[in-house]
């Protein structure tokens, strides 16, 4: 069995596209994508469409539940996001249903869970703050998953970690790139689980193209950030 993988495409379509023709090149018995369609990008709508349209499992991530809840509603939000997801929701049309938190399989008695990050019982907001990797706290939280191998996005680095025999896999983010290259991740099923990085080439100039001539909340910082692009003003 083998498996497509991506996360945080980050309303990065002309990522997306790449990612999705060379995964339709090959036989894949499923492609799973683990949250973030939209934000920070522009082309947010578009990426929220073709993903829900190609037959891909979509789990939720922070950015889709400040779509669906409304960041306004979110009291653990931090204030400096608020005007940026709500340009972001202005420009959506896709509606979106409640998308599940997590995936999980079972195969050669082996457990693979799936998830955007690891969850909390907050009704407010249903992930671990990114500080748990900062200050160290997060082997604890990572051993509560109850699995074999995990892989989550949100960080938007590679990252693996060893915790009593499970095995964690942070995948970077496919969208949120500094160059013209994006990725996906193959997970190969066998007698042993093999996850390989396919690293393909997208067209950055449009991407580029897009976000400088489009307005939008944090520009500057988001460009920087994120895409390595620094704008004079």
């Amino acid at each position: 069995m083998k498996l497509a993988v991506f996360t945080d495409i980050h309303g990065n379509y002309q990522a997306l596209i790449s990612i999705l023709n060379s995964i339709n090149k090959k036989k894949y018995d499923d492609v799973i994508f683990l949250g973030d369609a939209i934000g920070l990008g522009v082309d947010n709508e578009l990426c929220l469409k073709t993903i829900k349209e190609n037959n891909i499992k979509f789990l939720l991530g922070n950015h889709e539940y400040y779509y669906i809840k409304g960041v306004r509603n979110i009291k653990t939000i931090d204030k400096n996001k608020i005007a940026h997801e709500e340009w972001v929701d202005k420009n959506i049309k896709t509606k979106l249903k409640k998308l599940k938190l997590k995936y999980e399989l079972n195969i050669n008695n082996k457990k693979l869970t799936f998830l955007h990050y690891f969850l909390t019982d907050n009704e407010d907001y249903p992930y671990e703050h990114l500080s748990i990797i900062r200050n160290n706290t997060y082997k604890e939280i990572f051993d509560k998953v109850d699995s074999d191998y995990i892989f989550y996005g949100h960080l938007h680095e590679d990252k693996y970690d060893e915790i009593n025999n499970k095995k964690y896999y942070g995948l970077n983010s496919s969208g949120c790139v500094k160059d013209n290259n994006t990725f996906y991740y193959e997970i190969d099923i066998n007698k042993d689980i093999k996850i390989k990085k396919i690293n393909i080439k997208f067209n950055r100039k449009k991407l580029i193209n897009n976000l400088l001539n489009t307005n939008f909340p944090d520009k500057k910082e988001i460009l920087d950030k994120y895409y390595g692009i620094k704008l004079d003003k």
